[in-house]
């Protein structure tokens, strides 16, 4: 597989075509409906067998789903995954941040899985840079794509081509769910980003993005893993932290003696 490194320094980003990614999207499919399963079944809520499918669950739980509790728990669950938390140290995506510039791969941020529900202004992606939620290599680097159907509909990946050259962007806290770009440049590129089964993307932490509103039925789900250079790091600072979830605090202090 020969990767367009000129491609990726000029544009910022990259699809890359593998039968392996193929493999792993389902994977990853089958994980999460594992997990929801479960959390619906905690939560006391049956499902008929004709709901047994990705899509079918995914509606179910969207139906039933009250004050975002169903949603929240997967959240809080999917770190856990072995299967999700392995994906950071999966050899594909190291041997193409090598090929890419990383000489030295360090984990940005544990692997991430994005749920974006129908209509929801609240947890919107805004228009943002991956960088500042790092600031510690110049080349860090992030690979995106989506799990289950991707069509217009459901809120595709808007990006920026290019835009990885201009540095830096300042940018607003408008409490939506990423930080939001402070830009008066006009009528930018942007490239929509709808993956097919076997392509992922790839593409540099300055570079912006956002997301399109989901207007479709089902959640849009995603997962992105971030990489920055051990080689290039500015600061000898890591740019996140496993910390205890309010569950085991909240637990703890029914035992903590004062």
């Amino acid at each position: 597989m020969k990767i367009k490194k000129f491609f990726y320094i000029k544009n910022g980003f990259l699809i890359i075509k593998s039968n392996s990614i193929k493999i792993l999207k389902k994977n990853i499919e089958k994980e999460i409906l594992d997990i929801l399963k479960k959390i619906l079944n905690l939560k006391g809520l049956k499902f008929h067998v004709s709901k047994n499918n990705y899509v079918g669950l995914m509606k179910y739980a969207l139906k039933n789903d009250k004050k975002y509790s169903i949603f929240s728990s997967l959240y809080d669950l999917l770190p856990a995954s072995t299967l999700i938390n392995s994906l950071g140290s999966n050899k594909f995506f190291i041997k193409i941040s090598k090929e890419l510039g990383i000489k030295k791969p360090l984990i940005g941020s544990l692997p991430q899985v994005r749920i974006d529900r129908p209509k929801d202004k609240i947890r919107k992606t805004l228009l943002h840079q991956d960088y500042w939620y790092s600031f510690l290599s110049d080349n860090a680097l992030t690979f995106w794509f989506s799990i289950g159907m991707i069509n217009k509909k459901l809120g595709p990946l808007t990006i920026y081509p290019s835009t990885h050259l201009k540095g830096i962007y300042n940018f607003k806290d408008k409490n939506a769910g990423t930080l939001s770009a402070e830009t008066k440049e006009k009528n930018l590129k942007k490239k929509k980003i709808i993956l097919k089964d076997n392509e992922i993307l790839v593409f540099h932490q300055k570079l912006l993005h956002a997301s399109s509103d989901n207007i479709y039925n089902i959640p849009r789900v995603s997962v992105q893993i971030r990489y920055n250079d051990l080689y290039k790091l500015n600061k000898p600072q890591n740019s996140f932290r496993s910390v205890l979830s309010e569950f085991v605090k909240n637990e703890q202090k029914k035992f903590l003696i004062k």
